[in-house]
């Protein structure tokens, strides 16, 4: 067993998104345990380095000149699930399909609604992901995390303040794992129901390209994706970054995407939604590494 976490200098961030896309990180660690997860957060909280935290590495571009600091990748530690009865203990880098699959082998229904939601846990988490009217903290009871000075906390589902797409309390901390409570129990209907959801996002979404799932949230006039395809930009291509022709609020990489490329598409639809309809779309995805003046008119640095 690794007595300390991996370690990579200047590795492309492409390898750990699901854009893949992504410039280098300065410093890179996958921990193994939660005992090294905790030894490097508070060395690099004490050093002050800028801190970003992938788990699955969905809903995320990563600028093309990479992340100025240390990236703490989650894929190898805090991944068990346990269960007794109806409650659940799952750790922040267990993909969302696993333990969406292992509530439903043990009986519980309720999350079979989020089946094909991309990411890990902890991501799920921090977004709040939900589908079908049912969202990921409906059945959570408390997330245990490591604090802004690296202490442990256990924070009740009050506490985390959750919104749409939002946790506002679990901002500037690292997630470890979460518990849950599933009281509603059925062996047959949540399998059905996730095999049918599935099969319907995959009929609807670009599964064959590398893309980063929904990159708007939901506007109250309705789907982003809808609101979009009336413009006529499905299909829309800069480079190699193309809005999808399936479903208009995905983007998709066709091999050699810039994340520069997938911004200025970004952009373009928020400008064609502000100045036509005066509806702005909020972002679903997170975007990190980018300059103001990129984050302003990305096309100038095409």
């Amino acid at each position: 067993m690794k007595t300390e976490p991996e370690f990579h200098t200047n590795i492309p961030l492409s390898e750990f998104t699901t854009y893949r896309i992504g410039g280098p990180a300065d410093k890179l660690y996958i921990p193994y345990n939660v005992e090294q997860l905790e030894r490097t957060y508070k060395r690099i909280l004490d050093s002050g380095e800028e801190l970003l935290i992938i788990g699955g590495g969905s809903n995320l571009l990563i600028s093309d000149r990479g992340f100025p600091g240390s990236v703490i990748v989650m894929r190898e530690c805090c991944s068990r699930i346990s269960s007794y009865g109806s409650k659940f203990k799952c750790g922040s880098g267990v993909k969302l399909e696993t333990f969406i699959a292992n509530v439903i082998r043990n009986g519980c229904a309720g999350i079979e609604r989020l089946t094909g939601i991309p990411g890990a846990l902890g991501g799920a988490l921090t977004m709040n992901a939900g589908a079908y009217n049912s969202k990921i903290s409906d059945f959570l009871t408390s997330v245990n995390v490591l604090d802004e000075w690296g202490n442990r906390k256990n924070l009740s589902k009050n506490e985390i303040r959750f919104a749409y797409r939002s946790a506002p309390g679990l901002h500037g901390k690292l997630i470890l794992g979460a518990e849950f409570d599933f009281s509603q129990r059925d062996r047959v209907g949540p399998a059905k129901m996730a095999c049918e959801i599935l099969q319907l996002r995959r009929s609807k979404h670009p599964w064959q390209y590398p893309s980063a799932g929904s990159v708007f949230k939901r506007h109250p006039y309705g789907p982003a994706g809808k609101l979009i395809d009336r413009f006529g930009l499905k299909g829309k291509r800069i480079g190699d970054a193309k809005i999808s022709t399936k479903h208009a609020n995905f983007i998709i990489n066709l091999g050699k995407a810039r994340a520069i490329e997938v911004l200025a598409l970004i952009r373009l639809i928020q400008r064609r939604m502000e100045d036509e309809y005066d509806i702005e779309l909020d972002l679903e995805q997170k975007l990190v590494g980018f300059t103001e003046a990129e984050l302003a008119d990305p096309e100038k640095f095409l």
